[in-house]
């Protein structure tokens, strides 16, 4: 589904209120998208897209977000990121596979991630082989064009995991 409004300019984001409009939005790639309501995924899996935009989470949350899948190469809500991602919250993950982070699988040269809050709960998972971790999967050389701000990963389970053979 298109966008609840706007028109995707700073001034006049795309306005998101549902999960649909989400998808919609991130696969687009581009524009300014602000959330009005929290987002529950339903542990659909959840296919990722490269985004250069600027997503404001508005202090909302999307919840249940599960990927499962071998057609991507970057696992997360967004799946490569050179844009920005502030205010927002994601509770419950099921991510499994390489380069994978709750916000990006995948955090690129001029990227912007802040004051955003990953929290696994019952059932969360993070696990892969290889660069795997609560907000970002994979931190493209760790480049000083790059922010990553503010941001925090908190488990309400002990038995929530965030697993990886090596760059966890």
């Amino acid at each position: 589904s298109e966008y609840a409004s706007g028109s995707g300019t700073k001034q006049d984001p795309f306005i998101i209120k549902n999960g649909g409009q989400l998808l919609y939005a991130i696969k687009q790639g581009y524009g300014y998208l602000k959330l009005a309501n929290n987002i529950d995924l339903n542990n659909h899996n959840w296919k990722p897209f490269d985004f250069n935009g600027s997503l404001d989470g508005n202090g909302y949350v999307i919840s249940n977000l599960r990927i499962e899948r071998d057609d991507i190469s970057c696992r997360g809500l967004i799946g490569k990121n050179a844009g920005t991602v502030k205010n927002l919250t994601i509770r419950g993950v099921v991510i499994k596979g390489d380069n994978a982070g709750a916000i990006a699988g995948y955090h690129c040269t001029g990227g912007v991630i802040d004051n955003c809050k990953v929290i696994l709960s019952k059932g969360s998972v993070l696990q892969g082989t290889e660069n795997v971790g609560g907000l970002i999967g994979y931190l493209y050389n760790g480049n000083a064009d790059m922010q990553l701000t503010n941001c925090i990963v908190e488990s309400t389970d002990d038995a929530a995991t965030i697993q990886g053979v090596q760059s966890i």
